[in-house]
């Protein structure tokens, strides 16, 4: 995969991700927290996603809260993204 296609799917799963994050988490404060950036690795089965909170306070809190939903995350990702394989969300 080229260089441009990663980053073209990058941008997608970062805004389908910012989407499923701000409608339909399951826990309503997943929705204040940002994605600021998504890197896939080079076989593109995982991609390490950058989050930014309103409150430094709060951080492990709501990345506990998105470590617990990662599940979710992905089979909406499958839902959403015509992939062959969904990428494990780190």
């Amino acid at each position: 995969m080229g260089s441009h296609q990663r980053e073209r799917l990058q941008e997608e799963i970062k805004r389908t991700l910012s989407e499923i994050l701000e409608f339909e988490a399951r826990d309503p404060r997943l929705g204040f927290v940002t994605i600021t950036k998504v890197k896939l690795s080079g076989d593109l089965r995982q991609a390490v996603v950058s989050l930014d909170f309103p409150l430094e306070e709060q951080r492990a809190e709501l990345l506990a809260l998105f470590e617990r939903d990662q599940g979710f995350f992905r089979s909406e990702l499958a839902k959403r993204l015509d992939l062959r394989y969904i990428p494990e969300l780190k």
